[in-house]
């Protein structure tokens, strides 16, 4: 993963990378991504965890999101498909709960979505189903004061990284033994 984050910040033309044939620069800047990564995909999962607490501030969709954007991104605005993309994150974590195989969980889930469809439009039709059994049972995010804004006005990041996004292959389970790195969420729990 760490490999294709690094891709899409070149070509969104971020500024002091390493050149590509600099390796010990770019392991270090890979172990740096891999480290954020982790971190964000730990304050992902226990918010979500969270979310789903009775009498829960971020059970809307668009509490979730807003809270999600201002914890891992300083400027990120919503769209509808981070409701969507957190929906399904959501669905996720009620279907397999959050233990230490949840984002593999994730990954199987979405890989199998992928395998339905041949488009990203119809990828992103079957992600929807989530989003709306989300809104049914924790209430419709046009009813909050959150607004979204239009992909067509989303930052070009988004656009950079949804394009490779559809691209990035689940590691085979025997790379991932051989590159696994224990990570561990503050409450002590496993988090892959």
């Amino acid at each position: 993963m760490d490999e294709h984050v690094l891709s899409v910040m070149r070509q969104l033309n971020v500024r002091n990378l390493p050149q590509e044939d600099d390796v010990s620069s770019i392991s270090a800047v890979l172990k740096l991504i891999t480290s954020e990564l982790c971190l964000t995909r730990a304050s992902i999962k226990k918010a979500i965890q969270a979310s789903l607490a009775p009498d829960s501030s971020t059970a809307n969709i668009a509490d979730l999101t807003a809270y999600l954007l201002r914890a891992i991104s300083s400027t990120g605005q919503a769209t509808v498909r981070h409701y969507v993309r957190y929906s399904l994150l959501r669905e996720c974590m009620i279907e397999h709960g959050g233990g230490a195989s949840y984002w593999k969980a994730v990954d199987k889930h979405i890989e199998a979505l992928r395998s339905q469809t041949s488009s990203d439009t119809g990828f992103w039709k079957l992600c929807a189903a989530a989003y709306h059994v989300d809104i049914k049972k924790y209430g419709d995010p046009a009813e909050t004061q959150h607004r979204v804004i239009e992909p067509c006005h989303a930052v070009e990041a988004l656009v950079v990284i949804s394009k490779v996004a559809s691209k990035v292959q689940q590691r085979k389970e025997s790379e991932m033994v051989l590159n696994k790195k224990r990570r561990m969420d503050d409450d002590g729990d496993d988090n892959e």
